[in-house]
Order: structure tokens, then sequence, then C-alpha cells
């Protein structure tokens, strides 16, 4: 995918950034309904499409990091809204980040039958990583909170 910006690799699961709307398209998104898997958060609490949420978040500025197994089939996702850019200040002739900048967790999800192994562990550190600066997370409920 040429929308993608792959991040990491851990065996067959790959995190990225998805840089474009379009890359939703090309994701497997396995949405959970009564007695089946699949993402069911955003979908039962808001009737929302996660395909609509994807693309909306990308097209308004989000920084949306995925993590994916083979066929493109979507495991999770955690989206991040900057709200404050880096501060710089020229110290003895080199510049220096002296506040660093700061991002908002939206949300974040992990398929149901990948819940509990790490994956949303892996996918938060690396989002964290790739965007080098501070992050506040704000949970809405006790699951995410833990």
């Amino acid at each position: 995918m040429q929308e993608m910006e792959k991040i990491h690799q851990a065996g067959n699961i790959s995190y990225a950034l998805l840089v474009s709307s379009d890359a939703v398209d090309d994701l497997n998104i396995d949405v959970g309904t009564v007695g089946f898997e699949g993402f069911s958060y955003f979908h039962q609490k808001f009737g929302m499409p996660y395909t609509f949420l994807l693309k909306r978040s990308i097209e308004s500025g989000h920084f949306l990091f995925v993590s994916i197994a083979e066929n493109d089939k979507l495991i999770g996702f955690a989206r991040f809204e900057k709200l404050e850019e880096h501060t710089e200040k020229e110290i003895k002739g080199k510049m220096n980040i002296v506040n660093p900048s700061l991002f908002l967790l939206r949300s974040m999800e992990v398929h149901s039958s990948f819940r509990n192994c790490g994956i949303g562990r892996v996918l938060f550190s690396t989002a964290v990583y790739y965007l080098q600066g501070n992050v506040l997370t704000v949970p809405d409920n006790k699951e995410a909170a833990n």
C-alpha cells in the first residue's frame, strides 16, 4: 500500500501510519455483531461505520496508526489529534526543542479476537515513538483505563 508508512513489524503483524484516507479502502475490517468477533465499540455506541470513522479521521488531520495482519486485515487502530506544535529556541547557535508537540489520543480499539495479547500496547508505543511528543490520554470506560 502506497498510502501507508510502515513503522514496525512484529511477526506477521505490521504497524503503520495511514497517510491517505484512500488506504482505508484497502483494509479488511471485521465489524463485530452479536455472536461474532470483530470491531464493535464505535458501531454499537454511535452507529458509525468504521470506514467512515477512519477516513474522516485522516481527512480532519488526525494521525491514524494501524496494526495489520496478513491480507490487510485490520487488527487495531489508534487515532491521535495534534493539539500543539513543538517550540524551538536557538541556544548557543543550535536549534533545540524546548516544548515538545502535544497530542491527544482520540480513540483506540483492537479487534476482539486479538485483545489481551499485547497488540494494543505495541500499537500505542509505536505511535508515541513516531509522534515524538507528549500524549494525553482520557479513557472513556473502565476497560480503556486498564
